[in-house]
């Protein structure tokens, strides 16, 4: 699948706004759908982050709905960065991304009935499903 996202050769760190600069993109499956990954380098490591409107698209939530979820809990508004992204018509847009563990957290604390959708309401049990298995698994 080929990337939205056109990235450019640039430098760890941060824009003159202080958002985070991709270092790499790839796309990793999650229940059957491809789903972006931006790598952003922060104090000096390669974090893997997921945009907000990515998000938005492989659950079938509104961005406002799911950027509410993440203000009211404060450990996912702990993993939740400020992404600069290069798109395919050259441009530069500041986009809000969760990291991995951010992205699993807003999954889990998504109430699928709530999702219109059956496909997708059937992937978010799907991952949550799979995430209490890792979780006992872990125990």
């Amino acid at each position: 699948m080929e990337s939205l996202v056109k990235f450019e050769d640039v430098m760890e760190g941060f824009d003159r706004q202080g958002a985070l600069k991709p270092v790499d993109v790839r796309f990793e499956e999650f229940n059957g759908k491809p789903l972006r990954i931006a790598i952003v380098a922060i104090s000096g490591e390669k974090v893997p982050v997921v945009s907000l409107s990515d998000i938005a698209s492989y659950t079938g939530h509104d961005k406002k709905n799911l950027w509410r979820l993440i203000n009211e809990d404060l450990l996912l508004k702990e993993w939740t960065f400020t992404v600069v992204m290069t798109m395919t018509d050259g441009k530069n847009y500041e986009v809000m991304a969760l990291t991995l563990d951010g992205f699993i957290g807003l999954m889990v604390k998504i109430n699928p009935k709530r999702v219109k959708n059956v496909e997708r309401q059937e992937r978010i049990l799907a991952f949550q499903r799979v995430e209490k298995a890792n979780r006992q698994a872990d125990a």
